[in-house]
C-alpha cells in the first residue's frame, strides 16, 4: 500500500546553505576534538579496547562524527562523479587493460533480464528503475602495472563493489572516499594465492538518494539500481571478455558485500539459469540486514559494540531506512535486504542453497557482527561451503580502513582462495 507521507524538501536556498554550514561546523569541531580524543586515549587502559592503537580510537570517533553529520545533512563526502573520459568497455580486451583504466559498461538488455529473480524484476517495476551504463575501473596485480599496451596472460578476475551505505563512496582512483586502496590490496592477495587473480574490476554503481535531500523530491537510483549495475559488470566479464564464470570472484565490503551476495542470489533464483555461478564470494563486513537500533536487546552487538564501531549513524539514520536503495522506496515496503532466519527452514526469503564457496569476514567489535554471524550459520546450515573469519577487537570494514588485523585478514583470504582454487 502506498505511503501518502511526503518528506519536506531541504532544497530551499536557505536550507541548503544551512546544511553546508552544519557540515562545515562538524568538520571544524574535529580540529579541537581530535587532540582531546588522542589525550584521553593515551594509555591503553583508557581506550575502548586495550588492543587498539590511538589511531584506531581516532579513526572510529572521526568516522562516527563525519557519518553523523553526513546523514543529518545529506552531504556525503567521497561520492564520485563520472567526469573523466572513459573507454567503451566493449572495445577493451585483456591485452589492452591498463592499470587504473576507466571504462563504461553497457546496460543490461531486456534479454538479459528475462526470467531473472522475480523479486528484483518486481522492484524494477515498482520503483521505476531501468538498466544504465555503469562506470568501472581496472586494477592490475603487482608486476602488471604498465603504462604501455602489453600482452597480459588471462587469469582469474575479481569483481569488487565498494562500501558506503549505498549512498556514498566511489571506485574512482585518487578521489575522496575512493575504494582504490582496498581494490589494490585485494588484487595483491589474489595474485599471491594459487587462485591466480590478475585483475580487479571495481564497479562504480549508482548511489541512492531521495527526499528530503533529492533536488526534485523524487528518489534517485532506488533498488535495484546497484544490483543491475553489478549484473552488467558480471555479464561484461563473462560475455564480452570471455572469462569463465568459475574464474570470477565476487567481492564487496559493507554495502558492497550485499551487492556481491545479491548478484549470486540473482543467479541462483533466476528461472532459466542462463548465468553461471562465480567461483567464489568474498564478503567483507557485509551489510546483510538492517537491524533496528531502537529495538535492540542490551546483549546484542548493536548495543554492546556501540562504543567500538562507527556504524551507529548508518543504522540509526532515518535517511537510510526510509529512502535508501535497499529498503522502502516511494512508500512501497519491499523486502530488499537479505532477511535472515534463525533456523534452517528453507523458504523463498531465506533459501541460500546453491551459493558458491563463500568467505565472510567480520570484526568482533562491529555493531552488525550478530547479523553477519547469522548469515554464516544460515549458509552452513543449508549445505553451502562457508568460511567465517572474525577478528578480535576489529571494527566495521577494518580491512578497507587498514585497521587492526587488516593484514592478517588479507593473508587469511589469500589462503582461503588458494584452497578454493587449488
Amino acid at each position: 500500500m502506498a505511503n501518502s507521507y511526503t518528506a519536506p524538501s531541504l532544497w530551499h536556498p536557505l536550507l541548503v546553505t544551512w546544511r553546508y554550514i552544519r557540515m562545515t561546523l562538524s568538520m571544524l569541531t574535529l580540529i579541537f576534538l581530535i587532540p582531546i580524543w588522542a589525550l584521553c586515549a593515551f594509555h591503553p587502559s583508557w581506550r575502548p579496547r586495550r588492543a587498539w592503537k590511538i589511531r584506531d580510537v581516532l579513526l572510529v570517533k572521526v568516522l562516527r562524527t563525519v557519518l553523523g553529520a553526513a546523514f543529518a545533512t545529506g552531504i556525503f563526502p567521497g561520492t564520485g562523479t563520472p567526469d573523466e573520459p572513459a573507454h567503451d568497455a566493449s572495445a577493451i580486451s585483456y591485452p589492452d587493460i591498463l592499470d587504473g583504466r576507466q571504462v563504461w559498461i553497457n546496460p543490461l538488455s531486456s534479454e538479459d533480464l528475462e526470467d531473472g529473480d522475480p523479486e528484483v524484476l518486481h522492484a524494477m517495476r515498482v520503483n521505476d528503475v531501468a538498466p544504465a551504463k555503469v562506470r568501472a575501473f581496472w586494477f592490475s596485480a603487482p608486476g602488471l602495472e604498465t603504462g604501455s599496451e602489453k600482452k597480459i596472460k588471462l587469469g582469474r578476475v575479481m569483481i569488487y563493489f565498494h562500501g558506503g551505505g549505498f549512498v556514498s563512496g566511489t571506485a574512482a582512483p585518487k578521489k575522496p572516499g575512493s575504494a582504490e586502496g582496498l581494490a589494490r590490496h585485494l588484487v595483491q592477495a589474489g595474485a599471491r594465492s594459487s587462485a591466480g587473480v590478475t585483475h580487479v574490476l571495481s564497479v562504480d554503481y549508482r548511489l541512492a538518494c531521495g527526499p528530503p535531500f533529492a533536488a526534485n523530491g523524487n528518489h534517485a537510483n532506488p533498488f535495484p539500481a546497484p544490483l543491475l549495475d553489478a549484473l552488467s559488470a558480471y555479464l561484461h566479464v563473462t560475455n564480452d571478455l570471455g572469462v569463465n564464470a568459475r574464474d570470477i570472484i565476487m567481492c564487496g565490503d559493507s554495502a558492497g558485500g550485499q551487492i556481491a551476495l545479491g548478484v549470486a542470489l540473482w543467479i541462483v533464483r533466476s528461472r532459466t539459469k542462463k548465468l553461471g555461478l562465480p567461483g567464489a564470494l568474498v564478503l567483507l563486513s557485509p551489510m546483510v540486514d538492517y537491524p533496528s537500533v531502537e529495538d535492540a536487546s542490551p546483549g546484542s552487538s548493536l548495543v554492546r559494540n556501540a562504543a567500538t564501531d562507527f556504524s551507529g549513524p548508518i543504522l540509526e539514520a532515518w535517511l537510510l531506512r526510509q529512502l535508501c536503495a535497499w529498503k522502502a522506496c516511494r512508500g512501497m515496503a519491499e523486502r530488499l535486504s537479505v532477511h535472515l532466519a534463525r533456523d534452517c527452514q528453507r523458504s523463498e526469503d531465506t533459501d541460500l542453497t546453491g551459493l558458491p564457496p563463500t568467505c565472510i569476514v567480520a570484526g568482533e567489535a562491529e555493531q552488525m557482527v550478530d547479523s553477519i554471524r547469522l548469515l554464516h550459520e544460515q549458509i552452513l546450515c543449508l549445505g553451502v561451503q562457508s568460511k567465517y573469519l572474525e577478528y578480535e577487537d576489529a571494527y566495521h570494514d577494518f580491512i578497507s580502513l587498514d585497521g587492526l588485523h587488516s593484514q592478517d585478514a588479507l593473508k587469511d583470504i589469500q589462503l582461503w582462495l588458494s584452497k578454493v582454487f587449488h
